[in-house]
């Protein structure tokens, strides 16, 4: 292991990433078995395809993240869901670019652009959801209540 500073150990990943991570593999093969379903065996556009697969994949993410990954049991309110369909959409039209990009002007295989696509957007969502969409709210101190 690499030391840091005062002779300390890198710190291990902390539980909620390998959660994060392990949903990720999910929501990951959720998309990537129903875009081959739509793509390979229904003969839909890989395009259409994407869109069908990923939004599954994206439903099966909130579930999952909000009651697995980040523990919020609260019941769902507008704020949150408002910032998890507004990031989902977001790394849905990056991954869209990312596929197109990939395919059409570097000429990689429909599958390879797919794969390419799922890893570069889950590092988006990662932080996404931890900061944004599932962060959990500062309480504030009496004493900044006290300096308003």
């Amino acid at each position: 292991m690499t030391e840091h500073a005062r002779g300390t150990r890198a710190p291990l990943p902390s539980a909620q990433l390998l959660k994060f991570a392990a949903v990720g593999a999910s929501n990951s093969l959720v998309d990537l078995v129903l875009f081959v379903v739509f793509y390979h065996e229904l003969h839909l556009n890989y395009i259409v395809a994407h869109m069908i697969s990923y939004s599954c994949g994206t439903l099966n993410s909130f579930v999952l993240n909000k009651y697995f990954t980040f523990e919020r049991r609260s019941k769902l309110h507008g704020q949150e869901v408002y910032r998890f369909v507004l990031l989902n959409i977001c790394s849905f039209l990056l991954s869209v670019v990312f596929i197109y990009g990939f395919n059409h002007f570097l000429h990689f295989q429909v599958m390879v652009s797919k794969i390419l696509s799922i890893v570069l957007t889950v590092i988006v969502n990662y932080f996404g959801s931890k900061y944004w969409c599932f962060a959990e709210k500062k309480v504030k101190s009496a004493g900044q209540i006290a300096r308003r």
